[in-house]
C-alpha cells in the first residue's frame, strides 16, 4: 500500500510539473469584444474516438481569455477530456474588472464570487462559461498544455455529446446564456491557437 501511495505521488508531482499554471497579464481595457460564433450541425456526422461515440451539435468559434484552468485525471470523463478551461469575453476579459472576482474550478464546475464587481451579476454569467475541452489529436494537447490563466486564444471546433460505451451521455451547452447543471460547452477542439495582445493597439497577433 506504502508503495502505491509513493508511486501516485511522484506521478502527481510530474503530472504537476507538466501542467503547471502560467499566468500572463495585460493590464486594464477589454481585450476580447467579439462573443462566441455558433452554428448548428445539420448531418449525421457522428464519429468513434477511444471508448466514445461522439456526435457533433454545432461548430463553435471564438476568441476568449483563459480565466482558470483545470486539469482532470481520475474522474471518468478524464479519458475523453482532461482539461476544463473557464473563459472569459467582453467585460470579463477584462482585468480591471476580473480584479474583484475570485474564480475558481472545481469537480467539472467553475464558481465566482464578487463582492465589489463593476458589472452584474447576470453579465458575468453571459460573458464566461466553464468548457469541457477533447483535444481532437496530440498537438491540440500539447497547445492547451501551453496556455494559461490570463491567456488569450483563439478556439474552433465542435460542440458535441459523448456517448460511453455504458449508455451515458454527456452532452455540451448549446448557449452562452445558460448557468448551473448542464451549461458547460463540450467541445471537440479542431483548432487552439495562443495569442500575443498588442496592447498599445488592442491588436491581437496569433503566434506558434
Amino acid at each position: 500500500m506504502r508503495k502505491i501511495l509513493i508511486i501516485t505521488s511522484i506521478i502527481l508531482i510530474l503530472q504537476f510539473i507538466v501542467f503547471r499554471e502560467k499566468k500572463v497579464e495585460y493590464g486594464p481595457g477589454v481585450m476580447v469584444s467579439i462573443v462566441p460564433v455558433q452554428t448548428q450541425i445539420e448531418e449525421d456526422i457522428s464519429f468513434r474516438h477511444k471508448s466514445f461515440n461522439i456526435i457533433p451539435m454545432a461548430t463553435i468559434d471564438m476568441t476568449a481569455k483563459i480565466l482558470s484552468k483545470k486539469n482532470y485525471y481520475f474522474d471518468e470523463e478524464a479519458t475523453l477530456s482532461p482539461v476544463d478551461i473557464a473563459f472569459g469575453w467582453g467585460n470579463m476579459s477584462d482585468e480591471s474588472v476580473l480584479k474583484n472576482i475570485d474564480i475558481t474550478q472545481s469537480n467539472r464546475w467553475y464558481y465566482w464570487s464578487a463582492e465589489n464587481s463593476e458589472i452584474a451579476r447576470r453579465e458575468i454569467q453571459q460573458s464566461s462559461a466553464n468548457m469541457h475541452l477533447i483535444p481532437s489529436n496530440d498537438s491540440i494537447m500539447d497547445a492547451i498544455k501551453n496556455t494559461g490563466t490570463g491567456n488569450i486564444v483563439i478556439l474552433g471546433g465542435m460542440l458535441v455529446t459523448a456517448v460511453m460505451d455504458n449508455g451515458r451521455r454527456w452532452s455540451s451547452s448549446l448557449t452562452r446564456v445558460d448557468t448551473g447543471a448542464d451549461s458547460c460547452e463540450l467541445i471537440w477542439v479542431e483548432n487552439y491557437e495562443i495569442l500575443d495582445m498588442d496592447i498599445k493597439n488592442n491588436i491581437p497577433n496569433a503566434s506558434n
